[in-house]
């Protein structure tokens, strides 16, 4: 926590704290004074997703308020708007504190319809599995399998919403779960995919780049809580948030070999299909004993 103390004659400025979960699109709070010796506060969110923001005053002096406190709302991406006003009761000085938080996503995201792509090259075959921590909120995400470097690749168009890529740790032992590197990718519809157990450096792309569908954006390894090299993959929702960042995963159609959508099963092997390739599956599996699907 920031403290900080500023005294004027009329108007008090004095933010306590300033805490974001995604420092890289802070939440920008602007509390401007008018005529009546009041304030209009302000609120502009330069992230391309939506943040939840919770906003405390303390110690209000000649000022009141009609809103609800702590205030809560949902700041969507590119916002910039009014919240509310603190009214001046009396000539003479005001003072105030205040401090806020926000945290990524809306819960309130409505998933659209798109055929997702699998999180890896085109033409791969690998297996689906949940994994034994894949419970409750994580009973939709998957783990692949995937050598140490392989490329990584976006499910669907987004921007880069979250990064960490400077960890080399990895172990299985729930004491490395702060260590795994991740990467997560906002999507239109107000979903994020998210990447985890990426290697250290392995992140190929950079906080806010607009990405392809397809498009490789990481490289696979084993850091954080992660018995072998593998990929967690999860498209996921924010919840409502109880004071931290908090998701659920949701279930999505990938792209099949039929050209249509299929939702994953556990155990199962998928290919991977990327038609833009324009490049035969069977360059990629013709050394596994598998039968040769028509991809394109």
């Amino acid at each position: 926590m920031k403290y900080f103390v500023l005294i004027l004659a009329f108007t008090i400025l004095i933010p306590v704290s300033a805490h974001s979960k995604a420092p890289d699109f802070n939440i920008n709070l602007k509390f401007e004074a008018i005529k009546s010796g009041g304030l209009k506060v302000y609120v502009n969110n330069p992230a391309p997703y939506a943040q939840q923001l919770i906003l405390r005053l303390y110690k209000l002096k000649n000022l009141k308020t009609t809103v609800n406190l702590p205030f809560f709302d949902i700041i969507e991406p590119g916002d910039n708007k009014l919240l509310f006003e603190l009214e001046r009761q009396s000539s003479g000085p005001v003072s105030y504190r205040y401090s806020y938080d926000t945290f990524m996503g809306s819960p309130y995201a409505k998933p659209d319809e798109t055929i997702y792509y699998l999180p890896f090259q085109h033409g791969i075959i690998k297996k689906a599995t949940s994994g034994i921590a894949h419970k409750l909120d994580r009973t939709n995400a998957f783990d692949f399998g995937m050598d140490i470097g392989s490329e990584i690749c976006a499910v669907r168009d987004g921007i880069v919403a979250a990064i960490k890529d400077d960890s080399s740790f990895g172990g299985p032992d729930p004491a490395y779960r702060p260590y795994a590197n991740f990467l997560y990718l906002s999507h239109s519809d107000g979903t994020f995919s998210q990447y985890v157990h990426i290697k250290k450096n392995g992140v190929m792309v950079k906080l806010g780049d607009t990405v392809k569908q397809g498009q490789a954006i990481a490289l696979s390894g084993n850091t954080g809580y992660s018995y072998t090299p593998h990929l967690h993959f999860q498209v996921v929702i924010a919840r409502l948030t109880n004071g931290t960042n908090s998701f659920y995963a949701i279930p999505v159609k990938f792209l099949d070999t039929n050209g249509k959508g299929t939702y994953l099963k556990p155990g199962n092997s998928y290919y991977s299909i990327h038609p833009q390739e324009n490049i035969p599956c069977k360059v990629y599996i013709k050394n596994r004993k598998v039968s040769q699907p028509s991809c394109l």
